[in-house]
């Protein structure tokens, strides 16, 4: 475990633009936390980078820019293909 210790502050990557990922970016972008956000069709980042987050144009672009991060994938096979794209 990691002794990193959170606060709203803390930058966080999302990663997976559904309707899940959205909401979470948008709401942790309206409070105030730096977030980059990552989705397979990039274009779905558009509107959350109206907002304030900041596009990744790859996975590991997205992983390297914050200690957290949230995938909201559709399924267990999605992540491990998404994480397997991350060269670290």
């Amino acid at each position: 475990m990691s002794d990193l210790q959170l606060t709203h502050r803390t930058p966080v990557a999302v990663l997976g633009l559904g309707p899940m990922g959205r909401a979470l970016a948008a709401t942790l972008v309206s409070a105030g936390t730096p977030t980059t956000v990552w989705n397979r069709t990039p274009d779905r980042a558009g509107p959350l980078v109206a907002l304030g987050a900041t596009a990744a144009p790859t996975v590991t672009g997205a992983v390297r820019a914050a200690p957290v991060v949230i995938t909201c994938l559709r399924d267990p096979a999605a992540v491990g293909t998404v994480l397997a794209a991350h060269d670290d």
